[in-house]
């Protein structure tokens, strides 16, 4: 018969300090609670097979616990934990369970009541034993043992049992003991409460206490928890209730091991040598960290214990008053790990230099270490924009993103521009740590897409400060659109013999197409011009003249710096060929008080090689009155003319040439003949007819010449073998002598050429187009015989007709007589010298 125990104890929640402390083999913490389900272990009743174990059971011998099926401080069968544990100084493969709170190795001790007054540790009966909680726990089911007060009734033990599992594998395997709702005897035949209690053993020898949630019948006595090696190592660390959902290690305390020094590597690698990759701001990264042996040069396999794990700046200083980066980690080396121990960062700024800084221990230490490799955490990524104010100047008014070869905007090649970037890191987050020199780079070539020319593309004086770039010198130095990449392939230059490749340390912006690049000017050069004199050896005022060797003006496009932009060409090169975009061409005259006209057609434009053109100025139709002429007024003294030309050139894009307008000056008048003079020499034209009177039976001579104005008198232009007339002669009125009544014949006299009337008509056309020898042309008009005038009208050029009767350009008139105006009858001849 039980003995019941009268005095009291108040259930207290939370563990208490230790009752009794031998020379113990094992030390203990509080850990995590971490309770093991429980559902689908093997159930321990009085009988085996049913709802309970097919091999194992509790049992009942001589003077221990009460006979089966009441389970009230009973002990089961030897039962397998399916591995070897170690307890103090021997190993074992099984063990039994008592019922009240007990895990007993090779012994059969029963016992009865609270544990304070009956078998309390230490006891000689006890060895080998450990105690989770001992109170008087009974798990006697009221539907195998009638009229059993107790909370433990369901028939299918679904709650109220203790059982057992052994789980995991080898070398982590566990033996599960738990006490599931099993409530404590408080009188016969009765119990009340319930308890949750888990007893772990490990592979390794550890073993654990966990306390889940439970409630003391009404007058519950306080129990101890310990173990017991023998009576004089054991432990009792308690003898009231744990704090609910708490647990308790207990371990054989080890030699405490200090490395020599840690380190940290890449994964996998060698504990002493392996360095550091480049890293990724905003990514995670997985390293080694190592507890080195430096007398063995071996992993210090049996290092157990806490570390402080720091992320420091390296690049100044010593290890121990590196600034750190981020937040500290601890770090926990158990005896799995074998001194090496996987670790995660995440880092999101970008750090030219890091390190990691391990402190051991991590509360109080007394060893600081550096890992041995420095190593970089760049950014993952750079933004980029290109921009300008406009086609000369740097800023952000505009994007330049033109891809075709006509596209807006346009920006002169060579002329700075901007760039603005951020580093960002994988989060997409700016990296205010990374102050680098990034460098613009040419990717590709997207015009022109064949044969293309690369330039100079240059990132100028970079600004980089919090992680944010700017560049407002940044050029090109040829014409058409790239492709482009911000690239800086330094900032993790710490890492450049290290493994890390040349991907894995190089920070890189999206490729972005930059242009459209144009010319920034033209430079323009010609040929040495000359005029053809229009009569021959000289020219008239007013009198259309054209090139004896025509201007050619060679146009080459070129950047800021005065190199050639070879890609202005095929798509690219944006001057027309009829040269509409110039502007007007003007002619001025270089001396003489006179002013040009021109009528002349736009000018004809031939690429003729990558980057340069060919302008050929064009004067028309000197002969058909069409091209350049002197403006003709009031007579002038012969001069010496020259002309300057002047035309705005530029193209499509306007681009132009650098000091518009072009200018040539003194272009003068050449007839190819070395002999001759006077080939720049301009006069004042006109042709005269004289009036002439004689003899009805006599050729009447007419004088016809070409004068020019000189010395303030018009004198016979004795060389000019250009100029032409068509002669008209009227009758008149009175109708005493018709055109019909006479010949004219060239004053040579000798061609026997003569030009006779036509029948019926009054007016007829005599020399047409004849040309006038040296100046003259002296008309013979054969006698009439009869008397009478005829008027004389030859039509000339506009630039040798003159103001005869006051009117403004005029052709020359004049009058023959026959025969009205003469002498005595009775004279037979009369003849007038001059």
């Amino acid at each position: 018969m039980k003995t019941k125990f009268a005095c009291f104890f108040v259930f207290a929640i939370g563990l208490i300090p230790q009752l009794q402390l031998s020379a113990a083999t094992y030390s203990n913490t509080a850990i995590t609670f971490n309770w093991i389900n429980e559902e689908n272990h093997i159930k321990l009743g009085p009988t085996k097979g049913g709802i309970y174990s097919p091999l194992y059971a509790f049992i009942s011998s001589a003077g221990c616990g009460s006979n089966p099926p009441t389970i009230d401080d009973s002990l089961t069968d030897e039962i397998p934990l399916d591995f070897t544990f170690t307890y103090g100084d021997k190993s074992f493969t099984s063990a039994r369970i008592m019922s009240n709170g007990r895990l007993q190795f090779n012994n059969t001790t029963c016992g009865f009541g609270s544990p304070v007054t009956q078998l309390p540790y230490p006891d000689a009966g006890l060895n080998y034993t450990m105690r989770i909680y001992g109170n008087d726990l009974d798990p006697t089911s009221s539907s195998e043992v009638k009229n059993y007060k107790t909370p433990c009734s369901s028939g299918s033990r679904s709650s109220c049992f203790i059982s057992y599992a052994s789980l995991g594998s080898a070398p982590n395997r566990r033996f599960v003991v738990t006490w599931n709702k099993v409530p404590e005897w408080t009188a016969t035949s009765k119990a009340d409460g319930e308890y949750n209690l888990q007893i772990i053993l490990q592979e390794n020898g550890d073993f654990i206490y966990q306390y889940g949630l439970s409630k003391p019948a009404a007058k519950s006595e306080p129990a101890q928890i310990g173990w017991q090696i023998n009576a004089t190592d054991y432990q009792v660390i308690g003898t009231q209730f744990p704090t609910n959902n708490s647990a308790i290690k207990f371990f054989i305390s080890k030699p405490v091991v200090i490395p020599s020094r840690f380190n940290a590597i890449e994964v996998s690698g060698n504990a002493f040598t392996s360095p550091i990759k480049t890293k990724i701001a905003g990514d995670p990264f997985s390293l080694d960290l190592a507890a080195l042996d430096d007398a063995t040069s071996s992993v210090l396999t049996s290092f157990t214990g806490d570390v402080s794990l720091e992320l420091v700046n390296s690049e100044s200083g010593t290890c121990a008053n590196h600034t750190v980066i981020g937040t500290p980690q601890v770090i926990n080396f158990t005896e799995p790990d074998q001194g090496k121990k996987r670790i995660s960062i995440t880092e999101l700024n970008a750090w030219r230099q890091v390190k990691l800084r391990i402190n051991y221990p991590a509360s109080k230490p007394t060893t600081t270490a550096c890992s041995a490799d420095a190593f970089a955490i760049r950014p993952a990524t750079f933004s980029l924009s290109i921009t300008d104010q406009d086609w000369l100047t740097p800023g952000n008014s505009r994007k330049l993103n033109s891809g075709t070869a006509s596209a807006d905007p346009t920006h002169k090649a060579g002329q700075p521009f901007s760039i603005q970037a951020t580093a960002n890191n994988s989060k997409g987050s700016v990296t205010t740590g990374y102050s680098g020199m990034p460098l613009l780079k040419i990717s590709r070539c997207i015009l022109p897409n064949v044969d293309c020319k690369l330039g100079q593309l240059s990132t100028g004086i970079i600004s980089a400060k919090q992680g944010t770039l700017s560049s407002n010198t940044a050029t090109y130095s040829e014409a058409g659109v790239i492709e482009a990449v911000l690239i800086d392939d330094s900032f993790a230059e710490i890492d450049a013999s290290d493994g890390s490749s040349t991907d894995e340390r190089t920070i890189s912006s999206a490729k972005i197409t930059v242009g459209r690049f144009v010319p920034d000017h033209f430079t323009v050069s010609a040929n040495t011009p000359s005029f053809k004199p229009a009569c021959n050896r000289f020219s008239y005022i007013g009198q259309p003249f054209g090139f004896g060797t025509a201007p050619e003006l060679t146009v080459t496009a070129k950047n800021s710096t005065g190199d050639i932009t070879l890609n202005y060409d095929g798509v690219l090169w944006r001057m027309p060929a009829n040269g509409e975009t110039f502007g007007e061409q003007i002619w001025t005259a270089s001396q003489g008080e006179v002013s040009v006209v021109s009528t002349l057609p736009l000018p004809d434009i031939t690429q003729t090689a990558r980057g340069t053109g060919q302008i050929s100025i064009s004067v028309g139709d000197p002969e058909n009155n069409h091209g350049l002429k002197f403006t003709r007024n009031t007579p002038v003294e012969p001069f010496d003319g020259q002309l300057t030309f002047s035309v705005d050139i530029k193209d499509s894009d306007n681009v132009a040439y650098a000091d518009n307008p072009f200018v040539l000056k003194n272009i003068g008048f050449d007839d190819s003949d070395i002999t001759t003079g006077y080939d720049n020499q301009f006069r004042y034209g006109r042709l005269a007819i004289s009036n002439a009177q004689g003899s009805e039976r006599l050729t009447l001579p007419v004088g016809m010449t070409v004068q020019f104005y000189s010395d303030a008198n018009f004198s016979v232009t004795t060389d000019d073998q250009c100029s032409t007339a068509e002669l008209t002669i009227t009758g008149q009125k009175d109708g005493s002598l018709s055109p019909q009544d006479t010949c004219i014949w060239d004053s040579t006299k000798t061609s026997g050429n003569f030009y006779c009337s036509v029948s019926g008509q009054a007016t007829t056309n005599f020399g047409e187009a004849d040309q006038l020898v040296n100046g003259s042309f002296n008309l013979h008009l054969k006698a009439p015989k009869k008397t009478g005038s005829l008027d004389l009208t030859a039509e000339v050029a506009d630039w040798l007709k003159f103001s005869w009767q006051g009117k403004e350009n005029e052709n020359p008139k004049a009058r023959a007589t026959f025969g009205i105006y003469k002498g005595d009858s009775k004279q037979i001849y009369f003849q007038e010298i001059y």
